[in-house]
């Protein structure tokens, strides 16, 4: 067995998804997806245990991390449940902060989450935000939305191009996706039977936050990176924008 290399101390602030990442030592039954994308095992001591009654929950978490396999694994020291998410922000639980296991309170309660918006745009990266998605929706007994944003070409007024060709183009694009949505449900999401597709004409970054409070979701799940080239230097970052403007929580996706 490879042996762990190095270490340091460490303050975390993440979200508990239950689950683990067989990181070849024992772990308690949750994992820590850290506000800096880190993920990080929690290893079975008499404190990591304790964290499993907080999964789907904000905490921070003091302790020790150390590499072995690629893997980042947490020995917990301390943790203190959080009310707020990352940003809303109280101070670091010091010796005299909260007793680990209270709620600190001062923030708003997290409301229960019964349906999250994945969001998707069928790159490569659609597995790994799929598998996230069939996490969190088991631990939280939630449903899931895929959706889809086909760009709506009147957003982009400086293309010289006639409203005959731009519909033409536009109902061309959402054939397409109506197709690859299929596939992806099919294929990415076949772990959670009850995922829904849908697909919608607009500008992404402001749909997907309308459509998500439309369809009364809880949670926005999405990757950081998308397609890359023409799409991308026309349509920006789009995880960023819906993070700044999302009056929800919005979990997002490192690719590997």
């Amino acid at each position: 067995m490879e042996r762990p290399s190095g270490g340091h101390d460490a303050d975390i602030l993440g979200m508990l998804l239950p689950g683990r990442l067989d990181c070849g030592r024992d772990e308690a039954g949750v994992v820590l997806y850290g506000s800096d994308e880190q993920q990080y095992a929690v290893l079975d001591t008499p404190l990591g245990r304790r964290l499993e009654a907080f999964a789907m929950r904000w905490v921070r978490v003091s302790g020790r991390v150390e590499r072995q396999g690629g893997h980042n694994l947490l020995t917990v020291r301390r943790f203190t449940p959080r009310a707020e998410v990352p940003g809303a922000g109280t101070g670091n639980a010091g010796p005299g902060g909260p007793v680990p296991g209270a709620d600190p309170g001062g923030g708003t309660a997290m409301k229960n989450i019964t349906k999250i918006l994945c969001a998707v745009d069928f790159s490569e990266a659609t597995a790994l935000v799929a598998g996230y998605a069939a996490l969190m929706a088991k631990g939280l007994g939630a449903e899931v939305l895929v959706l889809h944003v086909v760009p709506a070409m009147q957003h982009f007024t400086e293309l010289e191009v006639t409203d005959e060709s731009l519909r033409e183009f536009e109902e061309r694009s959402l054939a397409r996706a109506e197709k690859d949505m299929r596939d992806c449900v099919a294929a990415e999401f076949k772990e959670m039977p009850g995922a829904k597709g849908k697909v919608v004409l607009g500008f992404a970054p402001d749909t997907i936050v309308d459509e998500a409070q439309a369809e009364g979701c809880g949670m926005i799940l999405m990757g950081t990176h998308g397609r890359t080239g023409l799409s991308r230097l026309l349509f920006g970052s789009v995880a960023e924008r819906v993070v700044k403007t999302s009056p929800l929580p919005v979990l997002t996706v490192r690719p590997e």
